[in-house]
Formats: C-alpha cells, sequence, structure tokens
C-alpha cells in the first residue's frame, strides 16, 4: 500500500506542472482520488491488503495525499506566477528601450 501511494505521488508530481488552470487544478486532484479510491476498491487481486486496513485508516491516507498533491499544486502556481511578472517586467523594459530609442532607418536615414 505505502509503495502505491509513493508511486501514485511520485506520478502526479512530475505532470504537475503541466496543469494550466485553478479551477480545473482543484477539479483534477478530486478526479484523481476518486479514481485512485475506485481502483483500490475494486483490486481483486489483493482483497488482503485491502482488508488490513480499516476505512477510516483508509481515508486518512487518501485525505494526506489529496492535501499533498493540493500544496503541490499551489506550489507550481506560485512559481508559474512568479515566472508570469518576471516575463511582463522583462517585456516592459525592452518596450521602453525601444520607445526611447528612435529607429534609424540605414537605406533612407531618417
Amino acid at each position: 500500500m505505502r509503495k502505491s501511494r509513493d508511486r501514485l505521488l511520485n506520478k502526479y508530481r512530475q505532470i504537475g506542472s503541466n496543469m494550466p488552470g485553478r479551477g480545473q487544478n482543484a477539479f483534477l486532484v478530486q478526479e484523481v482520488m476518486e479514481e485512485e479510491w475506485k481502483s483500490l476498491q475494486s483490486r481483486e487481486c489483493y482483497p488482503e491488503a485491502l482488508t488490513q486496513l480499516s476505512l477510516p485508516m483508509d481515508l486518512a491516507v487518501l485525505k494526506e495525499i489529496q492535501q499533498e498533491l493540493i500544496d503541490q499544486e499551489q506550489c507550481i502556481i506560485r512559481e508559474y506566477e512568479k515566472s508570469l511578472q518576471f516575463d511582463e517586467q522583462y517585456l516592459s523594459i525592452m518596450l521602453a528601450e525601444w520607445e526611447a530609442k528612435p529607429i534609424i532607418c540605414p537605406v533612407c536615414t531618417k
């Protein structure tokens, strides 16, 4: 169970940077959690592993995973916003320099 959880976390940590919108991210986290819960319930090849853990323990583990995914998502969003701010500042500086220096045509020298 622990190895499965680690694989799941690593998988979604790697694809976390490909998530586009905030609302969609929250929905994606919920969807992932539901899919994983369904797959855990439907596994017939490991029934003894599921019976060893009680339902509250399963829910606690899934809640912990969900919180880690949400924290990871928020961290990625903050990094993305910081990158956007840097790009905007760089672009505005470049535009200000471009507007300050007139372009001289090499043919007509105007």
